[in-house]
Order: structure tokens, then C-alpha cells, then sequence
């Protein structure tokens, strides 16, 4: 009788076991399925460090990503459920600093920066 009990907690032990390493291994490779999206991660996900102004969510769902430098640009951003996201710039390329379409993903460090 004890055997079964022993055999049956193994069983929901590793279920359980099982499902945190899913859910480790989501936060750590698509943090925003978890998460959620806000402005503070998309920027510095965009511009690959932190300390930027934050995106500004948009009536139809974008984000407008101002990224300061010279020229400023603005991007406009479109994010996935998976928080992946296609960015395109607002104004007309006038520098060789300014892409047309950045695209990524917001990951971990994006959302826990250290600065």
C-alpha cells in the first residue's frame, strides 16, 4: 500500500518538475509571454541598452520607440504575443546611423536590466 502512495508522488513530482523547467525555459528564451510587453523593455530591446525613453503604446495597438542620437529617429514598432517585434522608422533615412526596419525580440535581459 505504501509502495503505490511512493510510486503515485514520484509521478506527480516529476510532472511537477517538469512543468517548472517549461516554464524556466519560456521566461528565459520569450520573457513576454509571461510578462507582458511594456515600453521600458521594448526600448531597450530596440536599442539594444537601457536607459532610453520608453516606447509609447498607441491607440491601434503599435508602439512609437523615440531613439535619440543624430539624427533622432522615432520607430514605430508592432509586436507579436511572443514579443517578438518589426520596427520601421517614422521619418526618411538622412544618416548612416538610421536603419529603415529593425526586427527582434524582447529576451530576459531586455526586461531585468542592471542599470
Amino acid at each position: 500500500m505504501w509502495w503505490k502512495a511512493v510510486k503515485i508522488l514520484g509521478a506527480v513530482s516529476a510532472v511537477l518538475v517538469t512543468l517548472v523547467f517549461i516554464v524556466i525555459l519560456i521566461l528565459v528564451t520569450r520573457p513576454a509571454v509571461l510578462l507582458g510587453v511594456d515600453g521600458e523593455s521594448l526600448s531597450t530591446s530596440l536599442a539594444g541598452h537601457s536607459g532610453l525613453p520608453d516606447c509609447r503604446k498607441q491607440p491601434d495597438g503599435s508602439w512609437v520607440c523615440p531613439r535619440p542620437g543624430r539624427p533622432p529617429v522615432s520607430y514605430r514598432a508592432e509586436v507579436n504575443w511572443m514579443g517578438c517585434w518589426k520596427a520601421a522608422s517614422l521619418a526618411p533615412a538622412t544618416g548612416q546611423d538610421v536603419l529603415r526596419q529593425l526586427d527582434g525580440c524582447i529576451e530576459l535581459g531586455d526586461i531585468f536590466t542592471f542599470e
